[in-house]
């Protein structure tokens, strides 16, 4: 068991070594450290809530609240620091992804080489 968590460390730091790992720090701290964009996500957070309370409670501006919403979004989209975050995350994902469908293609045949063998 021992050698099965040193494999798995490995494989850890090799996802923390490789560049789109590095490329997603390096956005997630850039985005971090812009006031303007910290504080246009927290103006959607509410803007999200007022929303729901106002379809919730049946106000009759729910439409202003959705128009406010999706300008804030808007904003939020056209933010190139935004734009670098969401592709470095996705790449990472990817990569996740990836090694997970590997693992279980490995584990999958692990499965089957047991099944024969009873």
């Amino acid at each position: 068991m021992d050698e099965l968590l040193k494999e798995f460390d490995k494989l850890v730091e090799y996802i923390k070594n490789s560049d789109c790992y590095l490329e997603y720090q390096k956005w997630r701290g850039v985005i971090s450290k812009e006031d303007e964009l910290i504080c246009l996500i927290e103006k959607i957070k509410k803007s999200q809530k007022k929303l729901v309370n106002n379809v919730y409670y049946h106000r009759e501006n729910v439409e202003k609240a959705k128009e406010e919403l999706s300008n804030l979004n808007h904003q939020l989209e056209n933010n190139p620091s935004y734009q670098n975050y969401l592709s470095s995350l996705d790449e990472l994902n990817q990569l996740v992804y990836a090694i997970k469908y590997q693992l279980e293609m490995v584990l999958d045949k692990v499965n089957i080489n047991l099944l024969d063998e009873l």
